[in-house]
């Protein structure tokens, strides 16, 4: 076989120091769903009992930090999950994908007042299917 004339080829050498950047996936957000998901099907949120954003959220002793330290999160873990809390306690419905599934499947979350209980008056939450 012939050798062809005016091939361009690339030159290893200048290609030997160049490193190849990792990219990280920002699983902070996914954890945090998987979180929330559990922790509100583990209330049974209803639109007649939704549960109480404080119960989930709260800092020191919420659902979500709970599961957050089940899923082997460190303290920089957790606070790069937490830092996404945001898109799921305000008024707008958000929709959170349901962990151990294809990717698929979701849950919308909804806002509403608690009526009735110690947090009569707060913002709650609960699920429905998307």
């Amino acid at each position: 076989m012939a050798r062809r004339k005016n091939t361009r080829r690339f030159d290893p050498r200048y290609f030997m120091d160049e490193k190849t950047d990792i990219i990280k996936e920002n699983r902070g957000k996914y954890q945090l769903e998987s979180a929330i998901y559990m922790a509100l099907r583990d209330y049974r949120a209803t639109e007649q009992n939704p549960t109480p954003l404080s119960a989930i959220f709260d800092s020191s002793d919420g659902a979500v930090l709970k599961y957050l330290k089940e899923q082997g999160l460190d303290e920089r873990g957790i606070k790069d999950a937490m830092s996404y809390a945001r898109r799921y306690t305000g008024p707008d419905e958000a929709a959170i994908a349901v962990p151990g599934g294809d990717g698929g499947q979701y849950v919308k979350l909804k806002f509403v007042t608690v009526p009735v209980g110690p947090s009569q008056g707060e913002t709650g939450v609960y699920m429905t299917n998307a």
